[in-house]
């Protein structure tokens, strides 16, 4: 009986010991790319100098001015999107009247006032 209690003991004794080394070695995944988009909200988000990213909303005004490139949205959200170099957008114009379509490379700022409804990425 001594033998069991001793055995759980230690094997309990390990097992903290393993999990507390191991969770001060967590990395977190960072957004390297210059510009992501999310399909789900329509949001554009730039790479600032420092990392961080500018988020922009659907209709292309800002919302929020740094995004840390550790933030769980960016790095492993299934609806986010790293935006290749050669893609567009197309807008679409909202308020009144909403009509009006143009199509802006990725690159280019989000113009104020139209709303961002799909991203068109090249096949080749």
């Amino acid at each position: 009986m001594k033998h069991v209690s001793m055995s759980v003991l230690i094997i309990s004794f390990l097992i903290v010991t393993a999990v507390h080394l191991t969770a001060g070695e967590t990395k977190y995944l960072t957004a390297t790319g210059d510009i992501y988009y999310d399909v789900a909200t329509g949001h554009k988000y730039v790479k600032n100098a420092d990392q961080s990213y500018r988020e922009y909303s659907r209709k292309g005004e800002l919302f929020r001015e740094s995004v840390p490139n550790t933030l769980p949205l960016l790095t492993s959200n299934k609806n986010i999107r790293k935006v290749p170099g050669n893609c567009y957008f197309l807008y679409q114009k909202s308020g009144y009247p909403a009509e009006g379509l143009t199509a802006l490379p990725s690159n280019k700022q989000s113009p104020v006032g139209w709303k961002c409804i799909k991203m068109l990425v090249t096949s080749n």
